[in-house]
């Protein structure tokens, strides 16, 4: 068997397979993957790995051979897909600069509220989803920690979108290694 049909897991992912109705489930940390195989394939998963196979049956039928052997690839792929995003942990670094712009976490059991103090006469309160984790180390940083990059980036921009940085006075919500050039105001005489 090919190498690239063989497929190993890491520690953080479970396998769960029904031969019965032929669905595959993989869960990692905070998402997963569910997937309906059309044909029937053998899924043997045990430690560390999981290799897919074909059955006998569908092995001597020369019309079928072409179409398993494109479907067994794009399965291996979807995994190997899976398997690579949950390895991997994006962030993002926001920078509050201006005089009382803070920003505080208020955790609770289920969710995550962020709330946010940007020059206006309220606060601003950002309910946070449960796949987001978010830290603030002092009060003018936050961190946004996740495993979808478009989620963290939903949530970047929802944050900046509330104070976008000025070009005059220079406030505002900044990335991490965002910097602006300040434009002049009015000149008197």
């Amino acid at each position: 068997m090919k190498k690239n049909f063989i497929i190993t897991l890491s520690s953080n992912i479970k396998c769960i397979f029904d031969s019965k109705k032929n669905i595959l489930l993989l869960k990692g940390v905070s998402n997963f993957l569910l997937i309906q195989l059309e044909t029937k394939l053998i899924v043997n998963y045990f430690c560390n790995y999981i290799c897919v196979t074909k059955t006998p049956h569908y092995f001597n039928q020369k019309k079928n051979k072409s179409y398993f052997k494109n479907y067994r690839g794009r399965v291996s792929a979807s995994i190997k897909h899976f398997i690579y995003k949950s390895r991997i942990l994006y962030y993002r670094k926001l920078n509050l600069i201006g005089v009382g712009y803070k920003a505080n976490l208020l955790e609770n059991f289920t969710q995550s509220i962020l709330e946010l103090k940007l020059g206006y006469s309220h606060s601003i309160y950002i309910l946070l989803p449960r796949k987001i984790k978010v830290l603030c180390p002092t009060s003018s940083t936050i961190y946004i920690f996740g495993d979808s990059y478009f989620d963290i980036e939903h949530i970047a921009s929802l944050i900046r979108a509330y104070r976008k940085p000025e070009f005059y006075k220079g406030k505002g919500v900044f990335k991490e290694y965002e910097k602006i050039i300040l434009k002049e105001g009015k000149k008197t005489q």
